[in-house]
């Protein structure tokens, strides 16, 4: 099902499939420990549903924050390993 084809909100049980979780359990403990920002979430009666526009904002920040520090890795180490070759 592409991103098109989900619900703009999404159940937990619905948002764990999207991200590829294991479980609803898994992401609301991910949640609870804040790796999933409330952002994400909004209350509608006693439900918590997932946005799916938001969270794929958020994956997009992280997928950019990741490469922002491996690109920092990956420079300190060359740095490393060619300041000990001269």
């Amino acid at each position: 099902m592409t991103a098109q084809q989900q619900p703009r909100l999404m159940t937990t049980e619905q948002a764990a499939v999207y991200l590829g979780l294991p479980s609803s359990g898994a992401s609301r403990q991910k949640k609870s420990k804040g790796h999933i920002p409330e952002s994400v979430t909004r209350k509608v009666g006693g439900s918590v549903l997932y946005d799916r526009v938001a969270l794929d904002k958020w994956l997009d920040e992280q997928e950019a924050r990741y490469r922002c520090f491996m690109h920092l890795v990956y420079r300190t180490v060359y740095q490393a390993v060619y300041r000990r070759a001269d």
